[in-house]
This record gives structure tokens, sequence and C-alpha cells, in this order.
């Protein structure tokens, strides 16, 4: 590859970037000889930080779906170490006490049908 084809990927990669495509960009950045080049590493290491602060802000926020997704696509391209696995841990964490809230808020829903049903809530406003 050329000088100006590398430069051609790296402009992808960059607006890939802008434009919130970090999968996209990760795999633009991937490819040879991109792979070697220090201005694709140094992209790289931004939208690793980029894909962690919207993981983090996503768990603060209760987003699940989103939290996992940007860390994901994070991990997949190789980000690893102990920040990967604290979030990580929170992430499971938070599903599992999401999961715990929505089973007793489909229990006690549950209950509450089964008590109209049979009637036993039929006065309970004129009390």
């Amino acid at each position: 590859m050329n000088l100006l084809e590398r430069l051609i990927r790296l402009r992808e990669a960059k607006r890939a970037i802008r434009k919130q495509r970090y999968r996209e960009a990760l795999d633009l950045l991937a490819r040879p000889p991109l792979a070697d080049a220090s201005e694709a590493a140094d992209l790289r290491k931004d939208v690793f930080e980029q894909l962690i602060t919207r993981t983090r802000a996503a768990l603060d926020a209760d987003d699940l779906a989103r939290a996992r997704d940007a860390l994901t696509i994070a991990r997949e391209a190789g980000y690893d170490g102990d920040l990967a696995t604290e979030l990580m841990t929170r992430l499971t964490r938070a599903e599992r006490e999401q999961g715990f809230r929505r089973q007793t808020s489909d229990e006690a829903l549950s209950a509450v049908r089964n008590d109209l049903a049979a009637g036993s809530l039929a006065g309970a406003r004129n009390q």
C-alpha cells in the first residue's frame, strides 16, 4: 500500500471515529499496513478511551445494553486488562441485579393479577 492509500485509510478511520462508528474504525486501523503505524496505534488508543468512557456512562445510566455493546467492541478489538475486567464484572453484576428486579416485578404483577382474578381486591377502593 502506498503512502496515499495509507493516508486515505487513516482519514476513513478518523471519519468513522467522529461518527462514533467504533467497530468500523478499529477494523480499518487493524488492517495492514496501518496496523503497524504509530498514528493508527494512537487512534486505537483514543477509540478505546472513548469506548471505556461510553461503557462507564452507560453503566451509570443503567443502560446495560449500551454498556455491553461498547465494552464488547473494545474487547473484541484487543482491549484487555484490569479495567476491562473491572467493567465486565460491574456490568455482569448490574445485569444480574436487573434480572432479579425484573423477576421480582413479574412475580408481584402476577400475584396482583391472580388476586384480581380471584376477586380479592374488588373492595380495596372502598376502604
